[in-house]
């Protein structure tokens, strides 16, 4: 009887972490984050808002001055997780969504085949406090990436 109980509540358990972003590990992600070389700052920070969104801000800093900026959502909805991105000055000024293909505890990948670029962002998560960030696509015919590796601040 005993054994029974305890496999309703890991059922119980398990449908509810389904059903929201916990099952995703993305907690880790949740503070702020910031990427500092020759060219200049990008800071990203992310806030959990709640089971079903949580929130990102991404900027590139040049000497004081803010040269990008981007809002940043991961949304739980209809059982899959979307990345969806609001880059100033680019898309027409409109949303671009990437869904979730595949997750582990500490890697996390999002596409969108239809867009160009990026088409692919891949968040990994070494260390606590570490995230990085790669993000690719086609620019101009040529296949393109980078990568961000952010510290925790």
């Amino acid at each position: 009887m005993k054994y029974l109980f305890s496999l309703i509540l890991l059922t119980i358990f398990t449908g509810c972490q389904l059903n929201s972003l916990d099952h995703y590990a993305l907690n880790h992600w949740v503070g702020h984050w910031e990427q500092t070389d020759s060219s200049g700052t990008f800071i990203e920070t992310w806030q959990k808002v709640n089971d079903t969104l949580y929130e990102g801000h991404g900027r590139m800093i040049i000497q004081k001055d803010t040269v990008f900026s981007e809002k940043i959502h991961l949304i739980f909805k209809d059982k899959k997780v979307q990345y969806v991105v609001l880059a100033s000055g680019q898309n027409d000024d409109k949303e671009v969504s990437f869904e979730m293909t595949s997750f582990t505890k500490d890697r996390w990948i999002f596409e969108n085949p239809k867009h160009d670029f990026p088409n692919k962002i891949t968040y990994f998560s070494p260390t606590t406090d570490s995230l990085i960030a790669t993000v690719e696509g086609i620019r101009d015919t040529v296949p393109t990436s980078f990568t961000l590796r952010f510290k925790r601040k």
